[in-house]
């Protein structure tokens, strides 16, 4: 093991399998040392601040346990190209730009299918239980930006996810699944086709999660600042308040993504299923702060009290109307990856 570099995939893995080593502590490692010799090689006091002394350990004496991780990983490199799928780490050239602007970025990510379009991605997400409102209004917008050129994002849950990727595929624009499973798990045969006709259709499907691992509530909620950190802007279709996508509204706060919403008519403002986005639209940053559960951290507080004090943190598409000035908005944010907390641009005319 001694000439496998830590920063390539191999490296990287095997560490995450060791137990007890998690991707702080791996990433430290592979920016200190070169080779698992120079780690085998190094005195104690070259892990301070790299390593506790039961990781430090693990990787320095325990060679048992790092043979066992090392095979385990390489038969899983392997079964990941035996399904077609690979590999990238957070220091290959491939690896989403947009995410190394993002707080707690993932180090190794599995993936099937084309990389490239995630150039032009934006996220569309929103509650798995859509109104016929939402159901529509997600349906025209998600195809609207398909026909503008824009990747569609989302995270192949039922309900307003998949149909944003239907959208996006009836409108042959290409369209990426974030997983909170691994890339060969899935919850139904439902899922299983859709991933085909995104595949096929040239769009791509993207985890942090190992071979064999199912989604649960921890993962579900972290997939969300993959979704949103590969994309210029989310887009809310519809939610309530607390729901699952509001983590997705939290990492985009976070990241400083734009979040955007349809515009909800008053004869709809009512509908539990609409409680989110309306709030989102209409709430200062101190009053949503105030509905959040849980409680924002205090960073997130910070965002909401001082960045958006005096405005919505969403800004409302009221239809065609609104998408030359969108677009507009949407094509000013390919400057770069980073966009942290930038002004945000008025509400676009609800």
């Amino acid at each position: 093991m001694h000439d496998i570099e830590t920063k390539s995939a191999l490296g990287l893995m095997t560490m995450l399998a060791l137990r007890g080593v998690g991707p702080a502590t791996a990433l430290k490692v592979a920016n200190a040392f070169n080779t698992f010799g120079e780690v085998f090689e190094a005195p104690p006091e070259a892990f301070k601040g790299i390593a506790n002394e039961p990781n430090r350990k693990l990787l320095t004496e325990n060679r048992d346990a790092l043979l066992r991780a090392h095979e385990g990983v390489y038969e899983e490199i392997q079964n990941t190209w035996d399904i077609g799928a690979k590999v990238v780490t957070m220091f290959d050239r491939d690896y989403p730009a947009r995410l190394h602007g993002i707080k707690d970025q993932p180090i190794v990510l599995y993936y099937s299918g084309n990389l490239s379009v995630l150039d032009n991605a934006v996220a569309c997400v929103g509650t798995r239980e859509p109104t016929e409102f939402g159901s529509v209004a997600a349906e025209r917008m998600t195809g609207a930006l398909a026909d503008e050129g824009y990747t569609i994002v989302s995270g192949l849950a039922r309900g307003i996810d998949s149909i944003a990727h239907r959208a996006a595929i009836e409108h042959n624009a290409p369209t990426v699944a974030v997983l909170g499973s691994g890339i060969d798990t899935y919850s139904s045969d439902s899922a299983i086709n859709l991933v085909q006709e995104i595949l096929e259709k040239g769009g791509l499907v993207l985890t942090e999660q190992p071979l064999g691992r199912d989604h649960d509530p921890t993962t579900l909620i972290r997939r969300n600042r993959i979704q949103t950190g590969v994309s210029l802007a989310t887009f809310v279709m519809q939610c309530n308040i607390p729901s699952g996508t509001m983590h997705a509204v939290r990492y985009s706060l976070h990241q400083g993504r734009p979040i955007y919403a349809p515009a909800v008519p008053e004869r709809f403002r009512h509908d539990l299923g609409n409680h989110g986005v309306t709030n989102l639209l209409r709430l200062r940053g101190p009053e949503l702060a105030e509905l959040l559960d849980p409680a924002p951290s205090k960073d997130l507080r910070r965002i909401l009290e001082e960045e958006f004090a005096d405005r919505p943190v969403a800004r409302g598409v009221a239809g065609r109307d609104a998408y030359p000035s969108l677009f507009a908005e949407l094509a000013a944010l390919q400057g770069g990856p980073e966009m942290a907390h930038e002004e945000p641009a008025p509400a676009l005319s609800c």
